[in-house]
């Protein structure tokens, strides 16, 4: 779902909250956003499955529990990033993420966004700080590697061009931009991600680097 939010350039959690199933933490803590899950009852789900095994076993109604439904519970939702729909309740902190959303490509700067608001530097910085965790700069390059990450994936552009494209100096600063974020190098990304569409697999989410 994140892999078609970021393609379709949805912004999560701004415009939709995602949330799944099972909270594998590998996966749901290495997505960008990390990703809420329904942390749900196994052994309660485990227990289930053994009652009707073992009555199967037993030869008891052997019918009635091949088309039987067996359901449980979850115990409760480990909130993360996509879903803090906190990010709503201020309407600069919106206007600020959407502004960059739209713009990031074209090499926008923080002293662009305090222009096109009309605010002070100081007050937004402080404001989104505040609601977001992040400075406005890492968001602008946050979004920038995104739109990087889909490059990679989906396209053979040239680690040059992709550059060019999201607004960086050149290759080199965008690589070291890259590798700081998510630890790894432009050209073993597109690698790893590659042998994953011959696969029929979708472009993943790197983990971050630290």
């Amino acid at each position: 779902m994140l892999d078609s939010c970021a393609k379709a350039r949805i912004a999560v959690p701004q415009e939709v909250a995602v949330l799944s199933v099972d909270n594998d933490e590998l996966l749901c803590e290495t997505t960008i956003p990390q990703m809420s899950s329904i942390q749900m009852t196994t052994e309660q789900a485990g227990f289930e499955a053994a009652r009707v095994l073992d009555g199967m076993m037993r030869g008891r109604q052997r019918g009635s529990f091949r088309q039987s439904v067996i359901t449980y519970g979850f115990s409760h939702i480990v909130t993360r990033p996509s879903t803090a729909t906190v990010l709503l309740a201020d309407a600069l902190v919106v206007r600020t993420l959407e502004f960059i959303r739209i713009n990031a490509d074209i090499a926008v700067k923080v002293e662009d966004v305090v222009k096109h608001l009309h605010v002070s530097r100081r007050s937004l910085e402080t404001r989104f700080k505040a609601v977001t965790g992040r400075t406005v700069y890492s968001e602008i390059m946050r979004v920038r590697l995104e739109r990087v990450r889909t490059l990679l994936c989906e396209t053979p552009a040239s680690i040059e061009r992709i550059a060019e494209i999201c607004g960086f100096n050149d290759a080199s600063h965008l690589g070291k931009m890259f590798r700081q974020h998510f630890g790894t190098t432009l050209s073993a990304y597109r690698r790893q991600n590659r042998k994953r569409s011959d696969s029929s697999a979708t472009c993943t989410s790197p983990a971050r680097a630290g």
